[in-house]
Parts: C-alpha cells; structure tokens; sequence
C-alpha cells in the first residue's frame, strides 16, 4: 500500500487505485489491461495493452469473427463515453470493410 501512495503523490495524475493494479501486475509478472492512457504513459517495466488489443487477440483466436470486431469498433466510435481516437477507430473500421 505504501508503494502505491508514494507513486500518486509523486505522480496524481494517475489514482492510487491505477497504481495497486500496476504493482499487482508488476509483483506477478503480468501484463495490465487498461484504458488510462496517462498510466500506460508512466509504467515501462511490464506489458501494457488497451481495449483494442483486447478485442483483437479475441479476434485473432477465433472467439469473435471480423463482423463482431467491426461492431465494437462501431459501437465504440459512436458511444460518447469510450475516449478512444475516432480517427484509429475509424481506420480499424476501414481496415475490416476492405
């Protein structure tokens, strides 16, 4: 716990509950799933990966085909509370109508 309150008061940009799951996943060698940009930007020593890398090892192991992959995309461009840029959203969309 000390860990992770000394990384937010030295970096609050991030919350303490963003860093307990980074040193959960550091502490266990395992990489850590998250939308926060500005926590991906700070951690260096484990594997970080986002939503779209999510759904697309789903894709790549065949749980979800290239019309269900394009329809998170579609859902995501359109939803107003998922930050993810439109312009890579939209290029993955573009990528699975070719």
């Amino acid at each position: 716990m000390f860990e992770a309150h000394s990384l937010y008061q030295n970096n609050p940009r991030n919350s303490v509950f963003d860093y307990y799951s980074y040193i959960a996943a550091r502490d266990n060698d395992y990489g850590l799933l998250t939308g926060d940009w500005k926590l991906k930007k700070k951690v260096n020593d484990i594997n970080v990966h986002g939503a779209i890398w999510y759904v697309q090892r789903l894709n790549a192991k065949g749980i979800i085909d290239n019309a269900r992959l394009k329809n998170i995309y579609e859902t995501w461009l359109n939803d107003p509370t998922v930050f993810i840029r439109s312009d890579i959203l939209s290029e993955l969309i573009i990528e699975l109508s070719n």
